[in-house]
């Protein structure tokens, strides 16, 4: 089983590997599936949504419903399933499983217009004419003090991960982080008194999913402590800094958890909301 587990990261990080190199080599701008994997979110009255596009092509949403007097206390439903970007541009979304409320009907595919997608918003239209928008869970962008002008905070976003296990009994156990990238930009030239504008770099779509798949490699047992997670940041970084041409100088590994429990994976999504 060891050797399994180990052969199965092998795999992973060769695919990294070539993915890096492919990805580099091509220098394109994202195309319209680029620019929708991601986490977004959007509200009606009292109803919150989390979608995820997945570069696997699933998705998920994530319903929560506010209470009178306090922020979301309800979950009231999650949706699974399958999407694509059909040949003329529209979006099909088909759902596969439906626990509780949903805005889909199972095994029948919603197809949308893309009327807008970028860093900021998502804003679809469904074949009755309904338009929804939702807005990207943004990247973090902070400035930093006088003696570390020219590096920007960049955050990941949430990132939730289901380790991988050595046994197929084994109960599913999930990570989730925070990943800051500390990133050098170009520093620009400024006659003195006059501010700084501090722009972050824009980042390539797959940074997140190497992410993603490289801590999915792991289980339990290699990642069951906090000073485990924060030891692979090198390798990480290795990982990344291609995409940015070399310009992370550091990466922050910040709110650890490890639990088997989906309750405590929604309560860390939800400080994102």
């Amino acid at each position: 089983m060891l050797k399994k587990v180990l052969l199965r990261r092998y795999f992973i990080l060769l695919f990294l590997f070539i993915n890096l190199i492919v990805g580099c080599a091509k220098d394109k701008e994202p195309t319209v599936k680029d620019q929708i994997i991601d986490y977004w979110r959007s509200q009606k009255q009292t109803t919150h949504a989390v979608l995820n596009f997945r570069n696997n092509q699933s998705w998920i949403i994530n319903y929560k419903k506010e209470g009178g007097y306090s922020r979301i206390i309800e979950r009231i439903g999650d949706t699974t399933g399958e999407w694509d970007i059909e040949e003329d541009g529209r979006l099909k979304m088909l759902a596969t499983s439906i626990k509780g409320e949903s805005d889909f009907t199972q095994d029948q595919p919603v197809y949308f217009e893309i009327l807008e997608v970028n860093d900021e918003i998502l804003s679809l239209k469904n074949e009755n004419g309904q338009v929804t928008s939702w807005k990207r869970i943004k990247v973090d962008v902070e400035e930093k003090g006088v003696k570390d002008l020219g590096i920007v905070t960049v955050s990941l976003g949430p990132i939730v991960v289901n380790l991988n296990k050595n046994y197929d009994h084994e109960k599913d156990r999930f990570l989730c982080i925070n990943v800051q990238l500390q990133v050098e930009i170009d520093q620009p030239e400024v006659e003195k008194g006059k501010n700084v504008e501090i722009v972050a770099p824009k980042l390539h779509p797959r940074v997140r999913e190497s992410v993603i798949l490289y801590f999915s490699s792991y289980t339990y047992n290699e990642m069951n402590s906090l000073d485990r997670v924060k030891e692979a940041k090198n390798e990480i970084m290795t990982i990344l800094n291609p995409y940015l041409k070399g310009k992370i100088k550091d990466i922050n590994i910040e709110q650890v958890i490890i639990t088997s429990k989906k309750q405590s994976v929604d309560d860390f999504l939800n400080q994102y909301l």
